[in-house]
């Protein structure tokens, strides 16, 4: 299973917007992170956890604080074409959640999550043994 399998839609936001405004379309999208842009150009990313830790927990005014000063920067990325493993391994060894993918010419085209590697391969797990082997799952075989 490679990370394009698993890649979802990355939320885009101006490096210079408010939080507040980032935190507003952040709900109405029903996201936990966005892409922080300036020029068009990937240069951080902001999550729900930046923003507690760094805004709400310090007791910021969201209405005046900017993304690009509590963005987690750089963006750790992972091609398209890598496999599911490759990304869980890599957000194990950089202690994150999530990782920009990016295709052949380095355009950020996605996201993957932690959450949606485990949700998948909790499901291919199931697959195998409801679907693939169900006899041996009813049977007692399965392990």
């Amino acid at each position: 299973m490679t990370v394009k399998d698993n890649m979802t839609r990355f939320l885009r936001v101006k490096h210079d917007a408010l939080i507040m405004d980032a935190a507003v379309l952040m709900r109405e999208k029903g996201t936990g992170s966005t892409l922080v842009e300036k020029e068009g150009k990937p240069v951080g990313v902001l999550t729900e956890r930046d923003f507690l830790k760094k805004v709400v927990a310090k007791g910021l005014d969201s209405a005046t604080v900017k993304v690009e000063e509590i963005m987690s920067a750089p963006i750790i990325t992972i091609g398209e074409n890598e496999k599911v493993k490759e990304a869980y391994t890599l957000m194990n060894e950089k202690n994150i959640r999530r990782l920009a993918v990016t295709n052949e010419k380095g355009e950020v085209v996605g996201k993957v999550t932690s959450h949606g590697i485990s949700r998948s391969i909790g499901f291919e797990k199931l697959k195998k043994t409801f679907v693939d082997k169900p006899r041996q799952y009813y049977a007692g075989n399965v392990r």
